[in-house]
């Protein structure tokens, strides 16, 4: 019969709105792992830049570190020149050299300062982030456990309401089925079905005509809303 046909397609809808408020847990559950898995790869990726930058600051360094030792020494021999220096001359060029020397060194000696202390900022900074991402590690084993288990709870449920569903469409007419499958592609835990009441659908409120309305009490044969395409179900299957 075919109001028993519609029954059996408003009772499988309803199961699928069930399903869905099943498989939104599951997915809140996973997103929790996901939100942890974030914060962990933002901080994977600093300290991967981090990293990067504190290899350039040190081989910077390295650089700064031989130029300054190279200063030292030519201030060095100029100042031991200028004691042994034998005229004036020679010692206004030593002395000059030596006051050109000196400011040079005093900026590898800053140089060499602000990168050292870039390097221990940045040392730092990927030190914490082990720290944070060692205890996220953690906090995601134990998360884990929960997600599984909630989630291995949610699929049981599913499973048990989608074999309900497949008994109702073992009593249903096959050509219900496809058509209602048909129709589910697009219209999936969004109501498939759309009840004509009152001259209208239901869900979109297009203006269903009387022959028509009278063709789905009659059960004559099934009929799509020609608004939203969804499949028209008589009043009389709601009230069985």
């Amino acid at each position: 019969m075919a109001v028993e046909d519609f029954k059996n397609l408003i009772e499988v809808q309803s199961l699928e709105k069930i399903i869905k408020s099943h498989l939104d847990i599951i997915e809140g559950e996973r997103n929790r792992l996901v939100h942890l898995e974030g914060q962990r790869q933002i901080r994977q990726d600093q300290n991967s830049e981090l990293t990067d930058k504190i290899s350039q600051a040190n081989s910077r360094l390295s650089e700064l570190e031989n130029g300054l030792a190279d200063k030292e020494k030519n201030l060095a021999r100029s100042q031991s020149h200028v004691e042994n220096a034998k005229t004036e001359q020679e010692v206004v060029a030593l002395e000059k050299e030596i006051s050109s020397l000196t400011p040079e060194i005093d900026q590898f000696q800053n140089s060499i300062l602000e990168y050292m202390e870039e390097v221990e900022a940045n040392n730092s900074v990927v030190d914490q982030n082990l720290e944070f991402i060692n205890g996220l590690n953690e906090t995601l084993l134990e998360i884990q456990a929960e997600v599984d288990q909630k989630v291995s709870e949610e699929d049981q449920q599913v499973a048990i309401l989608k074999e309900r569903i497949e008994n109702l469409f073992g009593q249903t007419d096959s050509n219900f089925i496809d058509c209602y499958n048909s129709i589910n592609k697009k219209f999936l835990y969004n109501s498939p079905l759309a009840f004509a009441r009152d001259k209208k659908c239901s869900v979109c409120q297009f203006t269903i005509t009387e022959v028509l309305e009278k063709s789905l009490e009659n059960g004559q044969q099934l009929e799509l809303c020609p608004g939203c395409s969804r499949l028209l179900t008589p009043m009389t299957a709601s009230n069985l």
